[in-house]
C-alpha cells in the first residue's frame, strides 16, 4: 500500500495534555499535607477519549501509580517490559492530568501507543448471488428482401437452461433451409472461490496481446466477474497520526472520495475502487480543537497490474474448433492452453502462459511494473515450435494515464516461424508493429487524441498510419468531432467533420457530417435517431447521404418495443437497388410457475412477483420500470450479472387494508440466470369496533383488549377499539379498569372491505 506519512501532523499532535514527559497537573504534590498515598477509583481518559473503564489509581506526594493491566483494558498498547504496577508519569512521552471535580484521570500517550484504524475505501459489500430455476428462448427473425436476390428469412436462437447447477446453453441459426450450430455449453461459476468451470464450446481465456481460440473441452478459469467487492488491483493507502478525537478528510483530484472519524492514534485511510492512472490526494485532518491540516500526495494507480498476493489463471484442453460458423462438428487437433498472472507486490505483476498440440507447443513469460507515479512498463518474451520450425516474439510497452492527459507505446517483434494455437500450419514471415498514442483534454479547447501504427513484414506488406481527432461540446450540448488519417507510405489522406445537434426530451438527436475518403471521393451525410424509451415505444432512426463518385444513398428504420417483444423494420439503398427487411426479438420465459413473452434477455434477469397484485409500481435502482399485470409479474430483462440491485415497490397506491412488510430488496443473481423476486403483500382484514356492556353501555376508556390472544390495545371514548387484523371469527377478552373482565365474540367484515364498522358487540 502507498503510505503517505504526514510529518505536517506534529503541528496536530500538539495536545495542551503533553507539554513534557512526568506532567503532575493535580496530582497533590509532597508537601501538601495529606497522606503519602491515596488509592481513587478515576475513569481514564486516554487523548481526549472517555474509555469508560474505571480503575483504581494511587496519586499523593507527586506519585500517579497504577497496574499495567488497567491500562491495556483501556485500549492502550504499552511497549514491551511494561508490566505490573507502573509509575504513569515517569514514562516517556506520557503526560498525565488528575480531574478531581469529575474523578477523571486524563491521560496523553504516543500514538504508537493506540490501536491502528482504517477509515474508508474497500469496495462494495458482498451479496450472494442468486437463481431461480428456468427456461429461457431467444429469438430473433428477420426477413430480407432485395432486388438482386429472392427473398430470404433468417433465424437466430439460444435455448438456454439455469438454476443452482449453473447453466447449459445452445445457439444457432437457420438460414436458406440449413441448420447452422454455433456453441453448446455448460458453465458454473463458484463466486466463493471465484473460479468458473466450463464444458463444450469455449473460447480460450488467454493473456493479454495472445490471440484466444476456440476450442470444445473443458476449461477451468479464475473469474474476477463474479466478485464485484473484490478489489483486483492495488489501490493507494494514505497514512497518519491523530493525538486527539479528528475528522479525516480524503480528496482525489479535488473531489471527496473518503472520510471519517479517528480517534487518536495511528491511522489509514484507502481509496475508493475506480481510479486508475495519475493523481493527487489531499489528506485533510481537522481536529476536536477545530485545528486543521492538510496534506498533498501524487499517486498512481493501474488497474491492469494484480494486488498482490493475488493469482489470477486459465487451463484449458480438448479439440480445435474450425470453419466456426460454417460446419456444425468440425473439430482439428487437440490442444492445451495454461495462462497465469500474479502480483508479486504492489509495483510488479507477473504472467506466463503456454500452448500445445501435436506436434505444436509455446510458451510466453512477461511482466508488469509501475515506475513510481511515472506509468507502468510491460515486456513479455514467447517462443514456439510448430513441427520443427521455431520462433520467438518480443512486446515492449509503457503506459501512461492521467485525469486529463494518457500516453501509451507498444512494439511486438515476431520472427520467421513464430507461431500460436490460432496460426497452426501457417508460415509466418518476421514482422514487427510499432503503436504510439496519446490524449489530451481540456474544458476551454476540448479533447484531442493522435496516433501512429507502423507494421511491416518481409513480404512487403508496411504500413504507416497517422490518425487525429479533436471534440468539443458547445452550448446545449452540441458537440462538434473532427478526425483524420493520413497513410504515410501512400501519401493518402482522408478525414470527417461531425456536428450533433441534441433536439431535447424525447425528439432525438440529429447529425450531419462530411468526410473524405483516401480515394478523393466526398460525402454529404445528415442523420436523425430517436432511440427507444427504457419503458418501451416507438423509435428509429434515417440516414441520406451523397457521394461524389456513387450518388444518393439512403436508409431508415422504425422499431417498437413492449413488455413482449421488439419489432422493426426499414430499407436501405440507392435508387434501383433497395434492400427492405423486417424483423422481430424477444424470449420465451418459463421460471417458477409462469410462462411469459419478454423483449430478448441477453444475460441475467429478475422477475418480480408482488403476490398476484395488478397495478404495483416496481423500480429498479430508482427507475420506474413497469406496473404489476394482471398476473402480479413486473419483469426486468436486462440486469446486470453479479451486481447488487435495488428493487423496489411502491404502496402509495396500494388500498389502505394491504400490508407490505417489505418495500425494498438488494439482490444479485448469476450469470445467464434469473430470479423469481417476491414480495409478500398481504390483505388486512381490519374494521372499527364498537364494545358494549350487558346494559348495552359502552366499554369505559382505558379498558384494555386483547383480540385473538393478540398483543394488548386500549379502548377509547364510546367503546371504540381499532383492529388492525381480523380473523374470520374473532375473541376478545376484556380487562376493566376496575379489574373485571368480560368476553366478547364478533365475525370480521367481508373480504375487501376497508376499516368496516362491526357492532356494537356486548362483552359480558
Amino acid at each position: 500500500m502507498l503510505h503517505g506519512f504526514l510529518a505536517a501532523f506534529a503541528a496536530l499532535t500538539a495536545s495542551p495534555l503533553m507539554a513534557s514527559s512526568g506532567r503532575f497537573d493535580g496530582i497533590p504534590a509532597a508537601d501538601d499535607r495529606m497522606p503519602a498515598a491515596q488509592t481513587l477509583q478515576l475513569e481514564l481518559v486516554v487523548n481526549g477519549v472517555p474509555s469508560g473503564v474505571i480503575v483504581p489509581v494511587t496519586l499523593g506526594q507527586g506519585r500517579c501509580e497504577m497496574a499495567a493491566s488497567d491500562l491495556v483494558a483501556a485500549g492502550v498498547m504499552l511497549p514491551a517490559g511494561l508490566s505490573g504496577t507502573i509509575e504513569i508519569a515517569a514514562l516517556d512521552g506520557v503526560a498525565v492530568d488528575y480531574d478531581q471535580s469529575n474523578q477523571r484521570l486524563r491521560l496523553d500517550v504516543p500514538s504508537t501507543w493506540l490501536p491502528h484504524q482504517s477509515v474508508g475505501g474497500g469496495g462494495t459489500a458482498r451479496v450472494r448471488p442468486q437463481s431461480s430455476f428456468g427456461v429461457v428462448l431467444n429469438y430473433d427473425l428477420n426477413f430480407v428482401d432485395t432486388a438482386d436476390r429472392a427473398p430470404r428469412a433468417v433465424a437466430w436462437g439460444e435455448a438456454r437452461m439455469f438454476g443452482d447447477f449453473g447453466q447449459v446453453s445452445l445457439t444457432g441459426a437457420v438460414q436458406g433451409g440449413h441448420v447452422i450450430r454455433y456453441d453448446l455449453n455448460w458453465s458454473h461459476s463458484d463466486d466463493e472461490r471465484m473460479i468458473t468451470y466450463e464444458a463444450g464450446d469455449f473460447v480460450t481465456r488467454s493473456l493479454p496481446g495472445n490471440r484466444p481460440v476456440r476450442m470444445a473441452g473443458i476449461q477451468i478459469s479464475r473469474d474476477f466477474s463474479v466478485r464485484p467487492d473484490v478489489i483486483t488491483y492495488p489501490l493507494p493507502e494514505f497514512a497518519g497520526d491523530a493525538r486527539l478525537p479528528s475528522a479525516v478528510d480524503l480528496l482525489i483530484d479535488g473531489y471527496r472520495a473518503a472520510g471519517g472519524q479517528v480517534a487518536p492514534g495511528a491511522f489509514a485511510i484507502g481509496a475508493m475502487p475506480g481510479l486508475n492512472g495519475a493523481g493527487q490526494a489531499t489528506l485533510a485532518v481537522t481536529d476536536m480543537l477545530g485545528r486543521r491540516v492538510t496534506t498533498t500526495i501524487p499517486f498512481y494507480v493501474s488497474n491492469d497490474l494484480l494486488r498482490p498476493g493475488l493469482l489470477d489463471f486459465s487451463g484449458s484442453a480438448g479439440v480445435l474448433r474450425r470453419n466456426y460458423g460454417r460446419r456444425n462438428f468440425d473439430y482439428g487437433l487437440a490442444a492445451a492452453t495454461a495462462a497465469l498472472r500474479y502480483g508479486v507486490s504492489r509495483l510488479i505483476t507477473v504472467e506466463g502462459s503456454a500452448e500445445a498440440g501435436s506436434g505444436f507447443a509455446s510458451a510466453s513469460l512477461g511482466a508488469l511494473v509501475q515506475l513510481g507515479n511515472a506509468g507502468v512498463v510491460n515486456a513479455g518474451y514467447a517462443v514456439s515450435d510448430d513441427h520443427g520450425e521455431t520462433g520467438d516474439r518480443l512486446t515492449l510497452g509503457y503506459q501512461y494515464r492521467a485525469r486529463r492527459f494518457g500516453f501509451a507505446a507498444s512494439h511486438v517483434r515476431e520472427s520467421d516461424g513464430f507461431s500460436d494455437l490460432s496460426s497452426i500450419g501457417d508460415r509466418h514471415a518476421a514482422r514487427t508493429t510499432t503503436i504510439v498514442a496519446t490524449s489530451l483534454s481540456s474544458d476551454a479547447l476540448g479533447n484531442f487524441g493522435a496516433s501512429y501504427v507502423e507494421t511491416s513484414d518481409r513480404r512487403g506488406q508496411d504500413l504507416g498510419l497517422a490518425s487525429g481527432s479533436w471534440s468539443m461540446s458547445l452550448a446545449r450540448g452540441v458537440t462538434l468531432f473532427t478526425s483524420g488519417t493520413y497513410e504515410v507510405r501512400r501519401r493518402q489522406w482522408s478525414g470527417a467533420l461531425n456536428l450533433i445537434l441534441p433536439l431535447g426530451g424525447s425528439r432525438g438527436t440529429a447529425a450531419t457530417s462530411v468526410a473524405r475518403e483516401a480515394r478523393g471521393a466526398t460525402t454529404l451525410r445528415a442523420d436523425y435517431g430517436r432511440a427507444i424509451p427504457a419503458s418501451g415505444g416507438l423509435g428509429g432512426n434515417a440516414m441520406l447521404a451523397r457521394a461524389s463518385d456513387t450518388g444518393l444513398y439512403g436508409s431508415g428504420e422504425l422499431a417498437w418495443r413492449s413488455a413482449a417483444m421488439e419489432v422493426r423494420g426499414g430499407a436501405y439503398g440507392r435508387r434501383g437497388n433497395i434492400t427492405r427487411w423486417a424483423g422481430v426479438s424477444g424470449s420465451v420465459v418459463a421460471i417458477g410457475n409462469d410462462v411469459l413473452l419478454a423483449n430478448r434477455i441477453a444475460d441475467s434477469f429478475v422477475l418480480v412477483n408482488t403476490g398476484g397484485r395488478a397495478g404495483v409500481p416496481v423500480r429498479y435502482e430508482n427507475q420506474l420500470v413497469g406496473r404489476s399485470g394482471g398476473d402480479g409479474h413486473v419483469l426486468v430483462p436486462w440486469v446486470p450479472a453479479y451486481y447488487a440491485g435495488r428493487y423496489s415497490i411502491d404502496p402509495f397506491d396500494l388500498p389502505t387494508n394491504v400490508a407490505v412488510p417489505v418495500v425494498e430488496k438488494s439482490v444479485a443473481v448469476a450469470r445467464g440466470s434469473g430470479l423469481v423476486l417476491n414480495f409478500d403483500l398481504r390483505e388486512m382484514r381490519s374494521g372499527r369496533v364498537t364494545l358494549i356492556d350487558a346494559q348495552g353501555v359502552p366499554l369505559p376508556v382505558g379498558a384494555i383488549a386483547s383480540i385473538n390472544a393478540g398483543p394488548a390495545l386500549a379502548i377509547g371514548w364510546d367503546g371504540f377499539l381499532f383492529v388492525e387484523t381480523l380473523e374470520d371469527i374473532n375473541a376478545a377478552i376484556v380487562t376493566l379498569p376496575d379489574g373485571g373482565r368480560c368476553t366478547a365474540e364478533f365475525a370480521a367484515p367481508p373480504p375487501g372491505a376497508e376499516d368496516a364498522m362491526i357492532g356494537p358487540v356486548a362483552c359480558r
